[in-house]
């Protein structure tokens, strides 16, 4: 049985990569649910969308970069900016202390799984079940009494992040 895979194929395990259903991707090619079922089985295809998966996450991954560092900077310019008054210097400076711990951990959380989940070869769908979790928990955040607290935030973005210690371990 060849494993190299056609143009289709990569099509097919790219859209799989980035979390479509593969009764989605039949219908988008034009194709039975079984081919692509067959097509899940070819080492070459399973990598395809293995890298898929991985290029989604490390995109994230940069964006959060991206978005801390526009914040840093943004804080900086707060910081030297002479019309601010130092007590709202200071409660910009103990707000961001507050915060900056559960933001750097969830994130190096989430790039220490992205390392992990690369280096497994069974990853497909633990990623994108892991990722939809925590896409899906973050979305439905919402307040438990009209105001979500500094650390009310934190615990649930620690609960969301260690979804992926209930992953099962290869």
């Amino acid at each position: 049985m060849s494993t190299t895979i056609n143009k289709r194929q990569l099509i097919a395990a790219e859209l799989l990569g980035v979390g479509h259903r593969p009764s989605d991707v039949a219908k988008k090619l034009a194709l039975r649910r079984e081919t692509i079922s067959r097509w899940q089985v070819n080492p070459d295809f399973i990598l395809a969308k293995e890298k898929a998966y991985l290029e989604v996450l490390s995109n994230i991954i940069k964006e959060s970069t991206l978005l801390t560092n526009k914040a840093h900077q943004a804080l900086l310019e707060a910081f030297e900016d002479q019309e601010i008054s130092k007590v709202a210097k200071a409660t910009i400076g103990i707000r961001y202390l507050t915060l900056v711990g559960a933001q750097s951990t969830a994130y190096e959380k989430s790039n220490s799984k992205y390392i992990e989940l690369s280096k497994r070869t069974d990853n497909n769908e633990v990623v994108a079940k892991w990722f939809v979790d925590v896409l899906d928990g973050i979305r439905d955040l919402k307040p438990s009494r009209g105001e979500i607290t500094d650390d009310e935030l934190r615990n649930r973005v620690y609960e969301l992040i260690n979804l992926s210690n209930n992953m099962p371990k290869h």
